[in-house]
């Protein structure tokens, strides 16, 4: 599948602003800047990017109309494949720092800010419709268990769900044996957003200074916990007696 590699917010009357350019992508290497206003694609105006994009061949140019600050910008980005999920979310969240996303635990009450800071955390990020990613959530740490590393690393589900009835319906279908974080989906959308609908969740390692170390697409199942679990051994071998 054709990729351009940014996040964009669709116009109502047409045209799409860039919020984000991924680094390493067509996009970056054709000039494209956030803030940009895209108003033709590929000869044609833009009401659905999504379907352009995908309507167009890989590794042919895709011109683009800007709106640059008042002025008329063309550029010819060359549309590459689409990463795997895994490396799309590598490189879009791997070296940046975790959000300190607004978030309740299970009791519904407000997540302390510092609580996402302080050490290293395994973080199980999916949306609350996905019931597999919330059993798949006891293989992370049955993986960390048999490791012996558990201890040392603050495990937590970050649910996407705009309800606190959402997350409690999930737990009720799937109870979770970890401690479970709800993030309202508008908030979370910059660790999902990126994978465009096709993956309904995300293994994260953070360090203890917030920044993301390991990222894999939960659909990636065993290699996604085992990937992980290496991380956080790296990161807690420092402490680990001699």
């Amino acid at each position: 599948m054709p990729w351009l590699g940014i996040s964009y917010q669709q116009l109502a009357g047409g045209g799409v602003v860039v919020t984000e350019v991924h680094p390493g992508t067509p996009a970056a290497a054709a000039g494209l800047r956030p803030n940009d206003l895209i108003v033709r694609a590929d000869g044609a105006p833009v009401f659905d990017l999504g379907v352009q994009i995908r309507a167009a061949e890989i590794g042919k140019r895709f011109p683009l109309v800007i709106d640059r600050d008042g002025r008329r910008v063309v550029l010819a980005p060359r549309l590459a494949a689409r990463p795997a999920p895994d490396e799309i979310v590598h490189l879009l969240l791997v070296g940046h720092d975790l959000p300190a996303l607004a978030a309740v635990d299970e009791l519904g009450l407000p997540v302390r800010r510092d609580a996402w800071r302080g050490q290293p955390m395994a973080l199980a990020v999916f949306d609350a419709r996905c019931d597999a990613c919330a059993r798949d959530v006891a293989g992370l740490v049955g993986e960390l268990a048999a490791r012996g590393v558990d201890d040392r690393v603050r495990l937590r589900a970050v649910v996407l769900a705009d309800t606190q009835v959402e997350l409690d319906a999930l737990r009720a279908l799937t109870p979770l044996p970890v401690a479970a974080w709800r993030v309202a989906r508008t908030d979370g959308v910059g660790l999902l957003g990126a994978l465009d609908g096709r993956v309904d969740g995300v293994v994260l390692v953070a360090d203890g200074d917030g920044r993301i170390r390991y990222a894999a697409a939960a659909s990636s199942g065993e290699l996604a916990h085992d990937g992980a679990c290496q991380v956080v051994t790296g990161l807690i071998a420092p402490a680990l007696p001699r």
